[in-house]
């Protein structure tokens, strides 16, 4: 997932802006030939050799959906062809995957790294758009239920709830995804985010999944803990 940072793209960085930024400056040939070779070196063999030197056991993987399904009920090949590539370096230092919905259906905040158009975060609007994202979960959880070196799929990246969306339906969103791999995979962790950029868990508890983890994302503010 491209970001207007990572590039020092100017103005909305998010990854459509950026491609349609590519295309109108080279054209839609050469902007397919510089994405073909930005796929095959942004992130090559070199850097997980380096990342498994350095003695980290796993990598976590952002995507778009669209790379797994480019329209509801598609399959897209691309997005496995990307992953088996990783698996195939990570497998032999041991290292791990998880797999993380950084760009999901309608956008799941305002911001630019959610492919948003930087106004409507449209995946808590649509229910279409978390029936795409559930059916995106269930592609890839029935190619890789077996796959030993991935550890889990994180199912939404920074969520931030709009639109009159609270947490108790994100928490019943978070369970229909889950639904949706165990019914092909019970093999995996799954890992939620809690809103607010995976900052507020509020009504993400308890558990309920036998095999879930929570992963928050801290920014600012102090870091301690209370029992």
């Amino acid at each position: 997932v491209p970001e207007g940072y990572m590039l020092n793209i100017p103005g909305y960085g998010s990854p459509t802006e950026i491609e349609n930024k590519i295309e109108a400056l080279l054209g839609e040939d050469l902007a397919n030939e510089f994405w073909d070779r930005y796929h095959d070196n942004y992130v090559a063999q070199a850097d997980i050799d380096q990342i498994a030197e350095w003695g980290f056991n796993s990598i976590r993987i952002p995507f778009h959906y669209k790379q797994f399904s480019e329209t509801p009920g598609d399959v897209n090949p691309f997005g496995y062809e990307i992953v088996d590539s990783l698996l195939s370096w990570c497998a032999p230092y041991n290292m791990y995957i998880i797999l993380d919905m950084h760009c999901a259906p309608g956008a799941q905040n305002t911001n630019d790294f959610s492919d948003s158009d930087g106004n409507v975060a449209g995946l808590w609007i649509q229910q279409s758009y978390r029936n795409w994202a559930s059916a995106v979960w269930r592609y890839i959880a029935d190619y890789y239920a077996d796959e030993e070196w991935i550890a889990g799929y994180d199912l939404l990246n920074e969520p931030v709830l709009s639109g009159g969306f609270i947490s108790s339906q994100l928490r019943q969103f978070y369970i229909q995804m889950t639904n949706t791999i165990r019914d092909v995979d019970t093999n995996h962790i799954i890992f939620i985010e809690g809103n607010w950029y995976g900052n507020d868990f509020t009504n993400l508890t308890p558990p309920f999944d036998d095999n879930m983890a929570y992963s928050f994302h801290h920014y600012v503010g102090p870091s301690h803990q209370t029992s």
